[in-house]
């Protein structure tokens, strides 16, 4: 019900800009709901903001759209949008945690075929290195989670998180 008024509040007007939690809130109830995610990509695409967190979000919501498009042209061609999307927010802000986070999230995530991992070590490591830097707790919890789920990392890697 709360996220239904947060949703119409966006909707509502574009002048409303949704926060950065907002917008990880959103992303995480888009990546396992097919209407999360068009609402999603609504209101990340009605932000005026060019920050590179928002560029970063608005590539997560096109690359939900493919995994929830059923014709195969518009997977790809909504994978390939927000692929072009994150790499230039990443040009953009190379030592951003939550932009080498997201990156990793989906590139340990992507189907072989997509050929769409290469940077998976780098961000990793650019994520180990900008731990101690993360002030936003919210954030912070996030990448601990994943990080210490993921089979990307180490033990002691992992010992970094805990």
């Amino acid at each position: 019900m709360i996220l239904a008024f947060i949703l119409t509040a966006f909707l509502a007007g574009t002048d409303t800009e949704a926060s950065l939690l907002e917008l990880r809130k959103m992303y995480y109830a888009a990546s396992v709901d097919k209407e999360a995610a068009k609402r999603f990509l609504t209101v990340v695409n009605e932000q005026k903001s060019q920050a590179v967190t928002v560029q970063a979000y608005r590539a997560m919501a096109y690359m939900l759209q493919a995994k929830y498009a059923f014709n195969p042209y518009a997977k790809m061609s909504n994978f390939k949008t927000g692929r072009e999307i994150l790499e230039k927010a990443v040009q953009r802000a190379p030592s951003n945690a939550e932009l080498r986070f997201l990156r990793f999230s989906i590139q340990t995530n992507a189907p072989f075929f997509l050929n769409y991992s290469s940077n998976i070590s780098s961000d990793k490591q650019a994520i180990l290195r900008g731990w101690k830097e993360i002030n936003d707790a919210d954030l912070k919890s996030r990448i601990k989670n994943y990080m210490l789920a993921s089979s990307e990392c180490n033990e002691h890697e992992k010992s970094v998180f805990r």
